[in-house]
């Protein structure tokens, strides 16, 4: 596949991601639960996919940044539950958030390991022959 098109799709994902995140995050009326708690894996899952994809579409990011936009996403979205009339924000929310972006952040540092995105950021650009 063409470079250009995996940054592409990359970042498309990475945007659908954080498009589920802020809509389910901030629906008038809370996601239905099968089971207790079920809401604390929802933001677990949901935060560790929101940084796996953020590194994906933005390769060169720092690992200091790349806990604190998605932190600050989260810390936005429990803010804006408590202006909804059937929400509230919750500390456990944030702390599972919190969780799933350290968890993304594990899973970007095991993967830089075999394989760099940067590659593909970098793929436009002419290759040198070190002969």
């Amino acid at each position: 596949m063409n470079p250009v098109w995996t940054t592409r799709l990359a970042r498309l994902g990475f945007c659908a991601v954080l498009l589920v995140i802020l809509l389910a995050g901030l629906r008038s009326d809370p996601v239905p639960e099968a089971f207790e708690n079920q809401d604390k894996l929802h933001h677990w899952v949901g935060f560790a996919c929101l940084t796996l994809s953020a590194w994906l579409a933005f390769p060169r990011t720092r690992l200091p940044w790349l806990f604190l936009w998605p932190f600050l996403v989260s810390v936005g979205v429990e803010l804006g539950q408590e202006l909804l009339p059937l929400r509230t924000a919750s500390l456990a929310d944030i702390v599972a958030n919190v969780l799933g972006v350290l968890s993304g952040i594990g899973c970007t540092l095991v993967l830089r390991r075999f394989w760099s995105p940067g590659q593909v950021e970098q793929a436009g650009e002419p290759e040198v022959d070190a002969s």
